[in-house]
């Protein structure tokens, strides 16, 4: 007897509905299940995957429980779209919550944007989203400012649009753009080495299968049986920038073209996401290095001789020995003759600007930096069209622009933006971000956003001591830099960072950034470590005013930048500090301290509560009061009771203390003061 196969049945049974006797609604039917049963196989196991938290971890938004509460966070694994492997390519800080149920007083802003938003080469306290952050919050301070950075470094205007596109239903107040930087090499990106092709139409349907697990459960079996048969290069030791670039690319080729285009077209699509959702939308200017950075990579036309590029190569080394020795116009003279031969290599054009700057012909310089960058081969610059694109469609959709470049040309010696403001090609230093950050601020009042007050102004010194910036981080950034320029492109190969540390700050610098030993927060309590042991308790302070950026509400955190304050006479931040500690871990140590601040500030009915409560805590605990403590206790808590004329407690208190340290010459001196108001009191009496 023959066995019957599955595919023999329904080739039966499709031999049966043909036959002459069947109608042709059982016809259709047939068709139509065996058409459905793709889907609903596809169906069951989208539902089955969902039940299961299949890849989760690629959701942008994620829920994270903090002091017992449910906040909303950028997920940290959501790199993993892209990128395929489980790496944190973004870097959370306290300030990347944000409330489920958002309340009416709360303004939220979402930033978007590359490495340059999320404040390469710096974290956490020295980024500009954290800048602006403090700005609003001196500007708005009975509100509850949220400013939510979704930035990651190696991606461009794909992600931003679906970044924004998801993020609309959790109530923005203002979306802030700054994008533009990564077009080409970033993930999908034209010359990127993650890439699906060059189509924007095919990346975008690309991007929208993702949000199916199904999709993602095939892609990941695709990738898996691809590795048996290619071996993965190790990238671990590479940066983002020198991964993601595989190509040069002309100015005005194909691939050059298909990038402007794609920008504006997600540019556009962008903007109409928040209109559509009436959410008001900020973008932005870029910045490049003009005059501190040459070209990573120049060409010559290919359309002219070699005995003609033998010429512009002569005239060339001769142009940059006359610049050597400091006859610019006779070296601009040469550069231009090149140019009149051949206008394509963008090195030419970049010495000539130099000449032209020597010459102080500033206008002139910036022209021939412009056209340096938009030439140069290797595309880690913004082109200047990009520029005109965004200015163009803030127009184009009476959208508000915020002119970071022109900010950053006025803060510019000479109006050409290089090493004062950046660090690199396109990143600020930390003066550059709060610049950045600054910029945006103006933007938003200026367009009456958010509700800022259009009294509002600025105070540079205070914002300083606002930001919890410590030179400490300017180190970590200088290091990160030298590693930068230790790789392709800016070297020809890879490098050892020549960094010799001289002192403990080098040393915990090298240790984070270089070795990776430690964490930001450790690295930066080792420093806070050292400025106490030499007595800084301002550099103390300011360190832990960093850590408390990636950790507010640490109780140990908290006590020790009071303790920092308290030290200093900076009474009211103690108190601040000490309180906030109290939430979370009102141990005896923290009561302690709080009732010598509020004795300070003159509340000695506030100062007795918490050193009783100290006192209390102290009988209980594990980690006892020393006695050098304990005394100093009773001998505030004496001096609070006599400001407060109970001179009977202020009497048995110091008598207490004097049994435990019958020397102690100014609880004999309080004690003295005490019987002597006391007996005022008595006799008035």
């Amino acid at each position: 007897m023959q066995k019957s196969t599955l595919a023999g049945d329904w080739m039966n049974a499709a031999k049966r509905t043909s036959g002459k006797n069947n109608s042709p609604l059982k016809k259709k039917i047939f068709w139509s299940i065996l058409i459905l049963i793709p889907f609903l196989i596809f169906f069951v196991t989208e539902i089955i995957l969902r039940i299961s938290g299949y890849e989760d971890e690629l959701k942008l938004v994620t829920t994270v429980s903090r002091n017992g509460i449910e906040y909303y966070t950028i997920n940290q694994l959501v790199g993993k779209r892209y990128f395929g492997k489980e790496r944190l390519y973004y870097r959370k800080g306290s300030h990347d919550y944000f409330e489920i149920n958002k309340s009416p007083n709360t303004i939220r802003v979402f930033c978007f944007g590359a490495s340059t938003m999320a404040g390469f080469p710096y974290e956490y306290n020295a980024i500009p989203s954290e800048f602006l952050r403090s700005i609003l919050k001196t500007a708005l301070p009975d509100k509850n400012i949220e400013v939510i950075n979704t930035a990651i470094a190696a991606t461009n205007s794909f992600t931003v649009d679906e970044f924004a596109d998801e993020l609309v239903k959790y109530k923005p107040d203002l979306f802030i753009v700054y994008m533009g930087q990564n077009e080409f090499y970033g993930v999908y990106g034209v010359g990127s080495t993650i890439s699906i092709g060059k189509n924007r139409w095919m990346i975008k349907s690309y991007l929208w299968l993702q949000k199916f697990k199904t999709f993602l459960l095939l892609k990941n079996i695709i990738n898996y049986v691809s590795g048996w048969f290619g071996k993965e290069e190790n990238q671990d030791n590479k940066i983002l920038m020198e991964e993601m670039a595989k190509t040069s690319i002309r100015y005005n080729s194909e691939d050059y073209k298909t990038a402007v285009n794609s920008f504006r077209d997600n540019y556009i699509e962008l903007i109409n996401i928040s209109k559509k959702n009436n959410i008001p939308i900020i973008i932005s200017t870029l910045v490049t290095n003009e005059n501190a950075l040459p070209p990573f990579t120049s060409f010559y036309s290919d359309s002219i001789s070699d005995t003609l590029k033998s010429e512009t190569k002569k005239l060339y080394e001769l142009g940059l020995d006359e610049f050597q020795n400091g006859n610019y116009e006779a070296a601009a003279e040469n550069f231009k003759k090149v140019i009149s031969i051949d206008s394509i290599p963008a090195d030419v054009h970049y010495q000539l600007g130099k000449s032209f700057e020597e010459l102080k012909m500033y206008d002139d310089a910036l022209r021939q930096y412009s056209l340096a960058c938009d030439l140069d081969g290797l595309r880690f610059r913004a082109p200047s069209e990009f520029n005109r694109i965004i200015k163009s469609l803030g127009k184009q959709f009476n959208t508000p622009v915020s002119e970071v470049q022109s900010q950053f040309r006025k803060n510019s010696e000479n109006g050409l933006i290089g090493s004062q403001l950046l660090v690199d090609h396109v990143h600020p230093n930390i003066t550059g971000y709060l610049l950045l950050a600054k910029t945006w601020f103006q933007t938003i009042k200026d367009n009456r956003l958010l509700g800022t007050p259009e009294n509002f102004k600025e105070n540079d010194s205070l914002g300083w001591r606002q930001f919890s910036v410590t030179p400490f981080d300017s180190l970590i950034g200088a290091l990160r830099i030298m590693e930068l320029r230790s790789r392709p492109p800016f070297a020809k190969s890879n490098s050892t960072i020549n960094f010799q540390p001289h002192n403990i700050l080098d040393q915990v610098a090298y240790q984070y950034v270089v070795l990776k030993k430690s964490s930001w927060a450790s690295s930066h309590m080792d420093v806070a470590k050292y400025y106490l042991s030499i007595g800084n308790f301002q550099g103390a302070l300011n360190e832990f005013k960093a850590v408390l950026v990636t950790d507010e509400n640490n109780p140990m955190v908290l006590k020790l930048a009071g303790d920092m304050a308290l030290q200093l006479n900076q009474l009211n931040e103690a108190e601040k500090y000490y309180l906030k500690a109290t939430t979370y871990n009102s141990n005896e140590f923290i009561q302690y301290k709080l009732g010598k601040t509020e004795l300070l500030l003159g509340k000695p009915s506030l100062a007795i509560q918490f050193f009783k409560s100290s006192i209390e805590k102290n009988k209980q605990s594990s980690e006892k009061l020393r006695a050098i403590e304990i005394e100093d206790i009773l001998l505030n808590l004496g001096q609070a009771y006599i400001q407060i004329n109970d001179y009977t407690k202020a009497k048995e208190i110091l008598k207490q203390l004097l049994n435990f340290d019958p020397l102690n010459q100014k609880a004999m001196e309080l004690l003295k003061e005490a019987e002597t108001l006391s007996d005022n009191n008595t006799n008035e009496e």
